[in-house]
């Protein structure tokens, strides 16, 4: 009778010790470090193609400034890509409608708003920036090439010009957006 007792008492112990466990991976939205990569270049997917309807209707990828330059590209960043739906371009221009500027992205303010077909992105907008560990998505421009740059699960950007390299082993994700050329700003 005592041995049958110290079974069930074991299988309760085991089966509430699993759902303890298991419960956090399934209901969170918690996942493997390979999901986690999964995860994390769907998002930037997403954005990708978010930024490529942005281009096809204003002529031109989100850059602060006047004119196209590889530090008003990743000044974007900042200004234009927020982590909140109001802050973040690709979804609203109620936010950049308070912006005193004549021009926006080389743009006349008043033209920029008629081109502006967005939102660019999906519902819902949670998280739209983020990487699976919680890392603000970098876009960025590097070598004549626009990015998305995913700080990785140690949720620490390695230098661009390592992540871009053929033999990086590193755990951060870069995902190519497009290749043109910038005009020197020297000039």
């Amino acid at each position: 009778m005592m041995d049958l007792f110290v079974r069930i008492l074991i299988t309760i112990v085991l089966f509430f010790s699993s759902v303890l466990i298991l419960e956090p991976l399934i209901y969170s939205g918690m996942s493997t470090p390979q999901g986690k990569n999964t995860d994390t270049k769907a998002v930037m997917s997403n954005l990708k193609c978010a930024l490529i309807n942005f281009k096809h209707d204003l002529g031109r990828y989100p850059f602060d400034g006047e004119s196209l330059t590889e530090i008003g590209v990743n000044a974007a960043n900042d200004v234009f890509l927020g982590l909140k739906p109001n802050e973040n371009i690709l979804i609203t221009l109620k936010q950049f409608q308070k912006i005193d500027r004549n021009q926006i992205m080389g743009l006349d303010f008043d033209r920029f708003v008629k081109l502006w077909k967005g939102p660019y992105l999906d519902f819902p907008y949670d998280d739209l920036m983020l990487d699976a560990w919680g890392t603000k998505i970098r876009y960025c421009c590097f070598a004549n090439t626009l990015c998305l740059h995913s700080a990785g699960a140690d949720k620490t950007f390695d230098l661009i010009v390592k992540v871009f390299s053929s033999n990086y082993e590193g755990d951060d994700i870069l995902l190519k957006i497009d290749k043109f050329t910038i005009p020197n700003s020297d000039q």
